[in-house]
């Protein structure tokens, strides 16, 4: 132990018996003390700690052997001479850093005798570890992803540069080197257009690399028919296409240029686009066939099909607006009943054959003008069933209006402009005169003689009255007219009337034989009095007078 002299045990007694033989030869001989040294390295016993043993003394130096060699109580300590070097091994790889090291006889905890460990923080990097491409030096040997790296991809020459390496010219390296590919498939690394990618070519050359030359040759079909696809039938194999040879070999017909996979399938019992199909489902206008299942003849238009030949159950018209009804058709009568029976769009239209008639009351006297007709199931707004107003803009004309007499009006829609003179006899008709002793035009009046039928002549005799003062003379024409159908007035008779002064009834009265038949309607007549002729007298002094139609009677022949 170090600080502690130690001494070996069994030397002990003969070391007491020297130190007391010396003690005694002293006293006797009255001389100094002799000194021993037993091995003869120049230290006596007494300071010697292994006095049998030369190499062990004070002056020797001290060794890893276990030994207290320079007795100076301490065995193998620190400065021992030429004690083993050990280095930190952070990593536990067995291998140290060289830059942390230390000196002693034992390794120290957490040290190793190898300090070849170029990165002691990662223990797969070590003098013993396997170089791979990492960019890293791994096995400690000063060089990083050397060519001998385990991982180093092989690489292969591309003399021609068309991208394919020569297998027989290779390297490794973990980088790619200038003018290598990493593919050795290239068969001739001379031709860039030889390589696996290249087309095959008829010329003699494995140009695709495959190991076959000229493979796939092509092969022409004769196209016979020249409608540019060639007959399977007819074939040869050439680099070079053949007179009257295509590539295609699709032609199912090459006697015929219309019958090709091109053409247009009809119904005409051939294969013309050359599908195996003949008149199949993709012909072009085909007929289109309809579901009649009502079986009325007419079929349901959404159910169209289109086939050369009618399916079973299908026709050809598709019309039908209901092909669950035989009843409805196109051809079936429409009816008011709230169905399209005849599907032509329409649910009970005009046309419909219980259709009403209705007439436009325009005035909404609740008569209709007979002109103004429509057909319907149901009446239009403003129309109505009777169709017996002779004027639809006025409220008050029609059939069951009050006719009234003088008003030129027929009012009541029977054809005449006033009442019937057998049931209501007219008024008398007054006339003022004014203070020139004019007589004004009195206004037309239509008369409808009660007479006993059409085509017979009569008498009819008209009587102006005067009922002025004496002094006032009257002087004027009495004119009877007809009414043709179309309502216009034409002259029968004209007679000058005078009414003499103090005179009751007009001396010019008179009778008239008619032919009826030129009037029509035949019992229309007009009477009126024209103020046409000039006043002879006139007292100013008395300016009125009054002069009104008496009667009117006609008397039949004979009668």
């Amino acid at each position: 132990m170090a600080g502690r002299r130690t001494f070996d045990t069994s030397r002990i007694s003969p070391i007491i018996a020297l130190l007391v033989a010396t003690l005694v030869g002293c006293d006797q001989g009255g001389g100094g003390v002799d000194q021993d040294d037993g091995d003869g390295d120049g230290f006596d016993s007494w300071e010697d700690c292994d006095d049998a043993d030369p190499d062990i003394n004070p002056a020797a130096p001290e060794v890893c052997d276990g030994i207290d060699n320079d007795c100076d109580g301490d065995v193998d300590e620190e400065d021992v001479a030429h004690a083993p070097v050990w280095f930190a091994d952070a990593d536990d790889d067995g291998f140290g850093d060289p830059r942390s090291r230390s000196a002693a006889c034992s390794a120290p905890e957490g040290t190793v005798a190898d300090g070849a460990d170029c990165d002691d923080g990662d223990a797969s990097i070590n003098p013993a570890g396997i170089e791979v491409c990492n960019g890293r030096d791994d096995d400690c040997d000063g060089e990083i992803d050397e060519d001998d790296a385990e991982d180093a991809p092989t690489w292969y020459a591309d003399a021609d540069g068309d991208g394919a390496g020569d297998p027989e010219a290779r390297i490794d390296a973990c980088v790619c080197p200038a003018g290598y590919v990493a593919t050795d498939d290239d068969c001739d690394d001379a031709r860039d257009d030889v390589h696996p990618d290249a087309s095959e070519l008829c010329d003699g050359a494995d140009n695709d690399c495959d190991g076959e030359t000229d493979e796939g040759i092509p092969t022409w079909s004769g196209d016979v028919d020249g409608d540019g696809y060639g007959d399977p039938e007819d074939q040869v194999e050439s680099c070079e296409r053949p007179e009257g040879y295509v590539a295609d070999a699709t032609d199912c017909d090459d006697a015929d240029a219309a019958v090709n996979p091109s053409a247009t399938e009809v119904c005409d019992g051939i294969d013309n686009d050359c599908d195996g199909s003949i008149d199949g489902d993709d012909v072009i206008e085909a007929p289109t066939w309809y579901p009649d299942a009502d079986g009325d003849g007419y079929g349901d238009p959404g159910a169209a099909l289109e086939s050369c030949d009618a399916p079973e159950g299908t026709i050809a018209d598709g019309s039908d607006c209901d092909d669950s009804a035989p009843g409805i058709n196109p051809s079936a009568t429409e009816m008011c009943d709230g169905i399209d029976n005849d599907c032509d769009g329409h649910v009970d239209g005009a046309g419909a054959a219980d259709a009403g008639e209705w007439f436009r009351d325009a005035d909404g006297d609740g008569n209709g003008d007979p002109a103004v007709m429509v057909r319907a199931c149901e009446s239009p707004d403003g129309f109505v069933a009777v169709a017996e107003d002779c004027d639809d803009s006025d409220p008050e004309v029609h059939p069951d209006a009050a006719e009234t007499w003088f008003d030129d009006i027929d009012s009541d829609c029977d054809g005449r402009l006033d009442p019937d003179p057998c049931v209501s006899p007219p008024p008398a008709t007054t006339v003022d005169v004014d203070e020139t002793c004019e007589l004004p035009d009195l206004s037309l009046v239509t008369y409808g003689l009660c007479q006993p039928g059409c085509g017979e002549d009569v008498t009819v005799l008209v009587q102006v009255a005067n009922t002025g003062s004496a002094a006032t003379e009257v002087d004027t024409s009495l004119v009877v007219y007809g009414r043709t159908s179309a309502g216009a007035l034409f002259e029968l008779a004209r007679s000058v009337v005078v009414a003499p002064l103090g005179s009751g009834v007009l001396s010019g009265a008179f009778s008239l034989v008619l032919e009826l038949d030129r009037l029509r309607p035949c019992n229309s007549l007009v009477i009126r009095v024209d103020d046409d002729e000039t006043v002879t007298e006139c007292d100013e002094t008395d300016d009125e007078a009054t002069l009104h139609l008496t009667g009117i009677c006609w008397t039949a022949p004979g009668g």
